[in-house]
């Protein structure tokens, strides 16, 4: 009983992470998208190597959100501890 719980609240952890890394991500294609805008109007350079890090970014991101994304499985595994927290 106890073990699971530990388990759903890790779980519940690891959710939240990859939800914010996932609203990161989003934020990030934002900033991707004016930077072909930038490219185009041969705005200096430190501008776009600092878009382009966010595009990295972004990218590191989107493969975690998809090696993540057996975590929202877990979402059962929340709920269920929110169960045993309020019985």
């Amino acid at each position: 009983m106890l073990i699971s719980t530990f388990t759903s609240v890790y779980h519940c952890i690891l959710l939240y992470i990859t939800v914010y890394l996932c609203l990161s991500m989003l934020h990030n294609v934002y900033h991707c998208r004016s930077m072909f805008t930038y490219v185009y109007q041969c705005l200096p350079l430190f501008t776009t190597v600092y878009l382009c890090y966010h595009c990295s970014l972004m990218f590191m991101i989107v493969y975690l959100c998809f090696h993540s994304l057996a975590l929202f499985t877990y979402v059962y595994h929340c709920l269920a501890l929110f169960t045993t927290v309020y019985y």
